[in-house]
């Protein structure tokens, strides 16, 4: 009974909630943001990044050589 009297009431002012909803999700976001574990986070994914992205050139460059030997055979 009181289910339905708060699913009724939020049926009914639908819009308000959603307008606090996206200003509830604002301010999270913006607190999520200014952590400190999230900046430690993004900058260690960002090292993998990074990291992965030298091991592929190495790769690449190692495979040219190779073929450049397979070339001249």
């Amino acid at each position: 009974m009181v289910y339905k009297k708060i699913m009724d009431c939020a049926i009914e002012h639908k819009h308000a909630l959603i307008f606090a909803g996206g200003i509830a999700t604002a301010i999270i976001g913006k607190k999520v943001l200014e952590s400190q574990t999230f900046k430690e986070t993004t900058t260690k994914a960002m090292a993998n990044v990074m990291s992965a992205k030298q091991d592929a050139e190495k790769a690449v460059e190692e495979m040219k050589k190779d073929a450049e030997e397979i070339n001249k055979e």
